[in-house]
């Protein structure tokens, strides 16, 4: 699996870094919100998320910032943003969260408006090695034939209640999509 580093993420890099450090998204369904995340969050415009960096793609930038408030248990702020994104990364994020609600049909249904997302043929192949790394559990319904991503399948899994290993895989895989998704919309919000 290849390293994604934090830093290249511009200022918000520190926020994706301590969300990495603190295993965040920390479960498959939303928590409670992190406080002391929220002023630095709320301090972000579009135009600071990637100092010196010129906007190219304004709706990739909001993704961020539906990704950060993903990050640190914020369901309404990431919500209200990506459901006003209409792009695929925009019902990607909309999807995940709707998936960490937990509600599986709505989740379904705006992964059926994403399409055939650009994370999904790397996202498929972490997930196998992920996987490899839990020998304990392999759910028979998750989507880990190393060749397409199955965001349907992976949706009833997070919201069936899985046992504590299988948890522990779903979460893994989950922490990573959501990385690769942040990492896909940052190199196409900036110039």
């Amino acid at each position: 699996m290849r390293s994604i580093e934090p830093k290249s993420f511009g200022p918000s890099g520190a926020l994706v870094a301590r969300a990495l450090e603190e295993g965040r998204p920390h479960a498959l369904a939303f928590g409670e919100p992190v406080p002391d995340a929220k002023a630095q969050i709320e301090a972000f415009t579009l135009e600071t998320l990637a100092a010196g960096r010129v906007v190219q793609s304004k709706e990739d930038a909001s993704c961020l910032l539906a990704g950060l408030w993903l990050f640190y248990d914020y369901f309404d702020a990431s919500h209200t943003i990506a459901q006003g994104i209409k792009t695929e990364s925009g019902s990607y994020w909309h999807a995940i969260q709707h998936r960490m609600e937990p509600d599986a049909s709505n989740s379904r249904y705006w992964f059926s408006r994403v399409g055939e997302h650009p994370v999904f043929a790397e996202l498929a192949q972490d997930a196998q090695e992920i996987a490899a790394n839990h020998p304990q559990t392999k759910p028979k319904d998750l989507p880990l034939n190393g060749k397409a991503w199955d965001p349907d399948a992976f949706v009833l899994c997070c919201t069936r209640t899985p046992d504590a290993a299988t948890e522990k895989l779903l979460l893994a895989i989950q922490q990573r999509e959501c990385l690769l998704l942040f990492e896909h919309n940052y190199r196409k919000a900036f110039l």
